[in-house]
């Protein structure tokens, strides 16, 4: 009996710490925020460069992304603290792109030794037929050779020519008689009506269409409007309102700078954009500066931002989203409006009669 009490506290302690560990990874994943660094560096146009890191836990888990110019991005991930060090890789441009170049030129140089190539033989057979007019005798000889060689072929293709058995003229379908048509008995010939009675049915009908696709619309603005001015839905999208801009608050950077030199080539277009930028000056005079030049055509530099992204208040917000019972409504109210904002007019059409019959 004692062995077994051994057994099972040796389980319950294994599971125990097995609850735990999954509890603390938990905890560190929750609690522990994902810290963002961007940083970068303007000169001119053309030359620029800038960093992109995110880290987690004392930077365990590093990723960070280099930007040089031209256009070129770099790829560094860590884990642990020792492995990826050596993980360098150019995101952008891709490697495809890098294949592609390498068989542009692979195709021009195959391309220009093909040139070369039928440059040779051309040289060839002008010296060739050089040759040939220098002897008189020898093109006549050769003519001399091949004739009777044309009449053996011509001779070929006319006993050809009558093995072939000759082709039907095809039938005209005049030549083809015509078959009887019955006739139906006089009594049961439909009348024929007359040219305006024909209009007039053309024009209820058309008149009857329209009123079924104005019926349409009507139904479903009014399915719209009713939809949207329910309690429940405005509640709903209140929430979500809320949950977004708690969200955009949240992933904003903390801290920050920047420091910014331009200029236009026009000194008018200059002043006429640090006007512009002097309107929202009350929200970023902490974290810009803005300098014009107005000498010339100038594009200068330089910046931080910092933030951090805690994922327990993310998932607490999406929880209450999924539990929330105005949301849940609106989503089952929404595929019916759907369903029925998507009828066809024909559909709506038959619908209506439906209606009007009852």
């Amino acid at each position: 009996m004692g062995v077994v009490w051994l057994v099972l506290k040796i389980i319950g302690i294994t599971l125990l710490c097995i609850l735990g560990l999954v509890l603390l990874v938990l905890a560190l994943v929750l609690f522990v925020p994902i810290r963002y660094r961007l940083e970068g560096s303007i000169r001119s146009k053309q030359d620029f460069e800038g960093t992109v890191q995110v880290h987690w836990l004392l930077r365990a888990f590093n990723l960070r992304f280099d930007i040089e110019s031209p256009l070129k991005v770099r790829k560094k991930m860590r884990i642990l603290w020792l492995f990826g060090r050596k993980g360098d890789g150019v995101v952008y441009p891709s490697e495809d792109e890098d294949e592609e170049s390498e068989d542009e030129t692979a195709s021009e140089e195959e391309s220009e030794k093909k040139e070369d190539a039928a440059d040779k033989e051309d040289a060839s057979k002008k010296e060739d037929s050089a040759a040939e007019t220098v002897a008189g005798n020898k093109p006549a000889e050769t003519v001399a050779e091949t004739a009777p060689k044309d009449d053996t072929k011509e001779e070929k293709e006319e006993e050809k020519a009558e093995e072939k058995p000759a082709e039907k003229p095809a039938e005209k379908p005049a030549d083809k008689p015509e078959e009887a048509k019955e006739e139906p008995p006089a009594d049961e010939k439909p009348k024929k009506k007359s040219f305006s009675e024909r209009i007039e049915e053309k024009i209820e009908g058309v008149k009857e269409t329209f009123a079924c696709v104005a019926e349409l619309f009507s139904r479903k603005k009014g399915l719209l409007e009713r939809y949207i001015k329910k309690p429940s839905t405005k509640a709903a999208v209140a929430k979500l309102w809320k949950t977004v801009l708690w969200l955009l608050k949240h992933i904003a950077p903390r801290k920050g700078h920047a420091e910014l030199t331009f200029g236009m080539k026009n000194p008018e277009t200059t002043g006429k954009i640090f006007a512009g930028a002097a309107v929202l000056y009350p929200w970023y005079w902490k974290h810009i500066d803005v300098e014009p030049d107005f000498g010339g055509e100038t594009l200068r530099g330089e910046g931080m931002l910092k933030g951090r992204i805690r994922l327990f208040g993310i998932v607490i917000r999406a929880l209450g989203l999924l539990i929330d019972k105005n949301i849940k409504k609106m989503r089952k109210e929404f595929t019916k409006v759907k369903d029925s904002m998507t009828a066809t007019p024909g559909e709506l059409k038959k619908i209506v009669k439906k209606d009007e019959a009852a």
